[in-house]
């Protein structure tokens, strides 16, 4: 009983002014997760005798960095959903506006909560909207990361003002659902050619399926093809599959794609989704 005390007396102090409104903050989520979690996480929240929490945006989770002029409010930093500026190259490390130096053995010296992680924001990049904003705090950063990393904590926030109608957006699964295509070949170059290579697509999964019957899941590919039809490089960009050995034969086998020469000479950005269940289950 002590212990809950001490810890609600803690939580109770979490405040900060914004404008002219109080934040009170929520303790740290226990365990990383991606950005639709995140929400999902703020949401469902019930801490301090509240239920209205929400994922902050990337001005109000701003005001927690401290010591570091440039990403604190009204720094040099320009990432913020109030100047309306969230979609440029990522700041960290390039852009040294939107970074301090990290400090040896001075866990939280950038945070008013003793933060040392990465935290998610609710900002989404405005032109890339699989990926959202955030701080890492150990260099008082302010960066942006693919909506499904699963390497971010979360802080919510409430003002008693704002409703929180936050939802998981559509954005999220941006080419995880339908292909992405950036270049001068059409969805039909992509979808014909990839559709010849399928069966040995496929025999990436069945081949570990028959060690774990029950999987299944969908599997995002990002490829590069060159002036001359071939995969310059290949990766998964997001899963929900989950199992490494599929990942990376996928990714090897549209490496080996030879695609229709793309008009101009330019390269072409694609990302494609490839979704695996047991035969049976597709009934």
């Amino acid at each position: 009983m002590k212990k809950n005390l001490i810890i609600f007396t803690v939580f109770t102090a979490m405040f900060f002014m914004v404008g002219c409104h109080k934040l009170q903050w929520s303790n740290r989520s226990p365990e990383e997760m991606n950005w639709p979690k995140a929400i999902e996480y703020c949401r469902n929240l019930n801490e301090g005798g509240h239920s209205d929490w929400r994922l902050p945006d990337i001005d109000e989770l701003r005001t927690l960095i401290k010591n570091c002029p440039n990403t604190e409010p009204g720094g040099e930093c320009k990432w913020s959903e109030k100047n309306g500026i969230l979609a440029e190259k990522r700041c960290f490390p390039v852009d040294t506006s939107c970074f301090c130096e990290e400090i040896e053995n001075s866990k939280g010296y950038y945070s008013r909560l003793g933060d040392d992680d990465l935290l998610w924001s609710y900002s989404t990049d405005s032109f890339m909207t699989i990926k959202a904003w955030g701080v890492y705090f150990r260099r008082g950063a302010v960066v942006e990361s693919d909506k499904l990393s699963k390497r971010y904590y979360v802080r919510c926030v409430r003002d008693g003002i704002t409703k929180n109608s936050q939802e998981s957006d559509p954005a999220a699964d941006f080419g995880f659902n339908h292909p992405v295509i950036m270049g001068t070949l059409t969805r039909s170059n992509i979808d014909d050619t990839v559709s010849k290579h399928l069966p040995d697509i496929r025999s990436c999964y069945e081949n570990e399926l028959k060690k774990d019957p029950k999987l299944s899941g969908r599997i995002a590919v990002n490829f590069v093809i060159s002036a001359t039809g071939g995969v310059k490089s290949s990766k998964v960009q997001r899963t929900s599959l989950e199992n490494e050995a599929v990942e990376s034969c996928v990714a090897d086998q549209i490496e080996k794609i030879q695609f229709p020469t793309p008009k101009g000479g330019g390269v072409v950005i694609v990302t494609y989704p490839f979704e695996f269940m047991p035969v049976a289950s597709r009934r």
